[in-house]
């Protein structure tokens, strides 16, 4: 559980809590009766309650809060359980804590993929030198040995990785993060193996612009009536750099051209969010439905209600999005299929016809994704020591 998280938790229970801890002394003392026993009960049943609204419901401190709940039954009952229940109260706190393992993951990322294994560890490498501690990784039907090559990373508890398979379940496993992981990380982004969050000053964490974004979004200007959920960020799409076959190395250090800033494409979003107020995704993996009262905000704080934000700015964040790469990687995917949309077979000659429309996407050179590269070769460098 994410640390913010958890003193949230602790705040909302309180008040329980104390009743808890005023108790000891009437356990200890036999200073009770039905009323109190019935009373204590329904304290704990409230403390459950809570429990599970944060997915801590097999957790030893629901466990032991069942337990007490037994025993005080066991106290109607004439059963001298009054230092159990005391000792475990005592313990509440302590075993509360350590049932919410608790962990700084300010960013983490959300993707699905199917072999990605050629270029996975640059993307999550990147992704770390930026700000994201943890990556939520669905597995659909790989072929290329991805366990393997993600096992340094599983290892380190960086990468979880959860098999999924079947057609078009992008937005189930999107929603499924949500569902099972939302109180783990203060911020979870929802991208694909090909997109790459780039905070526009690299001095900067992906995490501290989206706070940035939050404050702004509390201004006079943006709505305050409206909760901030999240940030949608622009794309920045590269396209081949007339590259025929896969280049050796690295993606952000070959792949140099990409389209205008104002080219169409580039008006299409992703999402960071805060998990806990998303209420699903529905109809695209571009951004999810927030739930009521929340929205998600343009990096200038302006409110965002559909996948395009045609009002490309670039001042703080963008998503450089290399779904072209070579026309052998080009190839392969197209033939392997999208993630959120039904396989269909298509033609050497339609996917021909696609590579040579994209090539407005070769317009502008840029190489401004080489800062990272050092820092890249350097976890890189650890993994490889690691497995060794």
């Amino acid at each position: 559980m994410y640390y913010e998280i958890y003193k949230v938790l602790k705040d909302e229970i309180s008040d329980y809590a104390k009743i808890l801890n005023d108790g000891i002394k009437f356990f200890r003392e036999k200073l009770y009766n039905s009323d109190f026993l019935q009373g204590m009960q329904t304290i704990l049943a409230a403390i459950q309650e809570e429990l599970r609204k944060y997915r801590l419901g097999n957790t030893e401190v629901f466990k032991l809060l069942e337990n007490d709940y037994e025993y005080l039954f066991g106290l109607f009952n004439g059963e001298e359980l009054e230092e159990k229940i005391a000792e475990d109260f005592e313990r509440f706190n302590e075993v509360l804590k350590e049932s919410c393992n608790l962990n700084d993951n300010k960013l983490s990322i959300v993707c699905i993929i199917r072999n990605e294994g050629r270029y996975i560890r640059e993307w999550i490498n990147f992704h770390r030198v930026v700000g994201v501690s943890h990556f939520y990784i669905y597995d659909n039907e790989s072929t290329d040995d991805i366990q393997e090559i993600l096992r340094p990373f599983i290892k380190k508890n960086i990468v979880t990785l959860i098999s999924y398979p079947g057609d078009c379940v992008q937005l189930k496993a999107y929603n499924d993060a949500i569902e099972n992981f939302k109180y783990e990380t203060k911020y979870m982004a929802f991208i694909d193996a090909d997109e790459f969050i780039t905070p526009i000053d690299p001095k900067k964490k992906i995490y501290e612009i989206i706070d940035e974004v939050s404050e702004l979004s509390k201004g006079k200007f943006y709505l305050p009536s409206m909760k901030f959920a999240g940030v949608a960020v622009n794309w920045m799409t590269y396209g081949s750099s007339h590259y025929k076959e896969s280049p050796k190395g690295y993606v952000i250090e070959n792949y140099l051209w990409r389209a205008e800033d104002d080219s169409e494409i580039n008006s299409h979003v992703k999402s960071i969010c805060n998990p806990r107020d998303i209420e699903k995704f529905r109809k695209t993996p571009h951004i999810p439905a927030c739930k009521q009262g929340t929205a998600l905000r343009s990096e200038n704080g302006t409110i965002i209600v559909g996948p395009w934000m045609h009002d490309m700015k670039y001042k703080k964040i963008k998503i450089c999005h290399y779904n072209t790469k070579s026309e052998e990687d080009y190839i392969k995917k197209r033939k392997r299929g999208w993630p959120d949309q039904e396989h269909r077979l298509v033609t050497e000659e339609k996917i021909q016809q696609e590579i040579a429309n994209r090539e407005y996407l070769n317009a502008v050179y840029d190489d401004s994704m080489k800062i990272y590269l050092e820092k890249i070769e350097e976890l890189d460098k650890e993994l490889s020591l690691d497995e060794v």
